[in-house]
């Protein structure tokens, strides 16, 4: 069995063994094995990074692109929150095992958060899809390390302290896709990290900061962001200029 053979057996629906996708597994392993992953050298034939944000642009409302800008500048993590299309453009030169997930398209740091369910419960989970797509899935996983590593050095951490973070993010990555693949599809749809789970991760000194920032998560609502992004002009709600979406 060659990779390229389950990845076509997966686009057509083709039922698949646990062992033959372990198999297929170690396969894509031996042809692009994880070293690979560490280099990236600009194509030759890379758009200039202006132009591509320019393009990202299209559609925007014009009076907030000079605040866009202007909070992009404020840090190397700020301009990774707002340059979501750019590196999906340098990942796609990238190696990749060739199988393609509905991708959260901008899994960065920040767009993972407390929020509760229509259930009414409190989880911890991602909250953006405003890029999702079909792409290979290492680029959420590359994305996602990325912006743990820009943000420790936002918080002059060390370099160590940034590494030992995405190796931790990494092995919790792997852990949990390799429950998912040997649960049964509904304990998959309805896995999630609730509240109680997050406050038991959490260090007992950050504990109580946990637990608030929890608790404020209680209180956010549709209603709560219409009342503060916008104000009534003519009996119409609209967006306030430079305020934070």
């Amino acid at each position: 069995m060659y990779v390229e053979d389950v990845i076509v057996a997966d686009r057509v629906n083709t039922a698949l063994t646990v062992e033959e996708r372990r198999q297929a597994g170690r396969l894509a392993r031996a042809h692009i094995p994880r070293s690979s992953q560490a280099d990236w050298v600009p194509p030759a034939d890379r758009p200039d990074v202006v132009a591509l944000l320019r393009d990202a642009d299209r559609g925007r409302v014009a009076e907030l692109l000079p605040v866009r800008y202007t909070r992009m500048a404020a840090s190397s993590f700020a301009f990774l929150r707002g340059a979501a299309a750019l590196m999906a453009r340098d990942l796609s030169s990238t190696p990749t095992t060739g199988w393609r997930v509905q991708a959260c398209g901008d899994a960065h740091l920040a767009n993972f958060g407390s929020f509760a369910t229509p259930e009414r419960e409190l989880v911890f989970d991602l909250n953006d899809f405003d890029e999702t797509s079909r792409r290979p899935w290492e680029w959420d996983l590359k994305r996602l390390a990325t912006s743990v590593m820009l943000v420790a050095r936002a918080n002059g951490l060390p370099t160590a302290a940034g590494t030992s973070a995405v190796v931790a993010m990494a092995r919790s990555y792997r852990l949990a896709v390799t429950g998912y693949a040997a649960a049964g599809y509904l304990a998959t749809f309805y896995a999630k990290l609730d509240a109680a789970r997050v406050l038991k991760a959490v260090s007992g000194l950050q504990r109580p900061l946990a637990r608030r920032e929890l608790q404020r998560a209680t209180h956010h609502d549709q209603l709560a962001a219409l009342a503060k992004l916008t104000a009534l002009v003519d009996g119409r709600p609209r967006i306030l200029i430079g305020r934070r979406s």
